[in-house]
């Protein structure tokens, strides 16, 4: 029956979501400033997100996007230099297949973007919100209903139900460390990681100006890249936690270091060798490369607990992850 409503609902949910704007394309675009975006991370951090690229200089490769904020299976993209062609859906909260948009000028009168991915209309009006980002709030039509319920059956968090992600450096000192984390840690890794693949890839896939005629193909686009990168860490992730399981002497700190140096050594060289998509075929044999060198991980861990920290310590730990065949 539902299928058959949404048969029936196809030439009204066409222009609904296609929205009939293209972007303009202005000097924050190819150079989007550091500060702005380091404002927008104080911002969605106070719902409950917490950024994924640390470097924070924007336009991540592959991703074409100047930061992510990710939150269990939601995520919120930002785009600085996006000038839409009709300023009237400025402020406006605009559905796609995957989520919602908003177009706004930042406080420098910076046009730019937030998608917002895996998310409900309300989920996005508390972010927004909690931004102090101020948004046309929209009575929901009868067609909205429908849209929601068939393009995007995720319940709606109250403020109440989002929690604060814990300080990353309060998980390292936890004595276990949960799969959750280990899988905020390697996501966190794996976009980084697309900054260090650059140098060695040719093109560097699409540019995203080619998309500005049709912004639905665009954010298509930035979501096919980030579900790639995601669906690589999903995979990888109970493979690392039950490698650990074995290796009872290390502590999270050095877990932490050889999950991270592990998705960026795979992610590099998949996408070198022909494409993000490639990084899950290698999962099983670089866990079972790794797993053969067990011993000589837990003694760099003790090591390193011996010693202290030290960025010495860190470049062992990711060299010898990088050379494990």
């Amino acid at each position: 029956m539902l299928k058959l409503i949404f048969i029936f609902l196809i030439p009204f949910l066409v222009p609904f979501v296609s929205h009939g704007f293209t972007y303009l394309e202005t000097p924050a675009f190819d150079k989007p400033s550091g500060f702005e975006i380091a404002s927008f991370s104080q911002k969605i951090k106070k719902s409950g997100f917490h950024t994924l690229d640390q470097s924070g200089l924007g336009n991540i490769p592959f991703l074409k996007v100047d930061q992510i904020f990710a939150k269990n299976q939601s995520a919120v993209f930002l785009k600085l230099g996006l000038k839409v062609s009709d300023e009237k859906i400025l402020g406006s909260i605009l559905p796609h297949e995957k989520g919602f948009i908003f177009h706004g000028l930042s406080d420098a009168k910076t046009p730019y973007a937030l998608f917002f991915y895996q998310m409900s209309q309300s989920e996005a009006e508390f972010v927004l919100s909690s931004a102090q980002i101020s948004f046309q709030k929209k009575t929901a039509s009868k067609l909205d209903i429908i849209y929601q319920l068939i393009a995007l059956p995720v319940q709606a968090q109250s403020p109440a139900q989002c929690q604060q992600k814990v300080d990353a450096a309060q998980l390292l000192r936890q004595a276990v460390l949960p799969q959750k984390v280990i899988g905020e840690i390697m996501l966190s890794c794996a976009v980084s990681a697309l900054r260090g693949a650059v140098d060695g890839v040719k093109g560097m896939g699409e540019s995203l100006k080619n998309l500005f005629t049709d912004p639905r193909k665009l954010w298509d686009d930035v979501v096919e890249q980030y579900e790639q990168v995601k669906d690589f860490v999903l995979n990888i992730g109970p493979r690392m936690t039950q490698m650990f399981e074995t290796m009872k002497s290390l502590d999270a700190e050095t877990m932490a270091e050889i999950a991270c140096s592990t998705v960026s050594s795979i992610l590099i060289q998949a996408i070198i060798g022909g494409g993000i998509a490639k990084a899950a075929v290698m999962v099983a044999t670089k866990i079972a490369s790794l797993s053969k060198i067990s011993r000589a991980l837990e003694a760099i861990g003790r090591v390193k607990r011996a010693n202290g920290d030290s960025p010495g310590a860190k470049k062992l730990v990711s060299d010898v992850v990088a050379c494990a065949k």
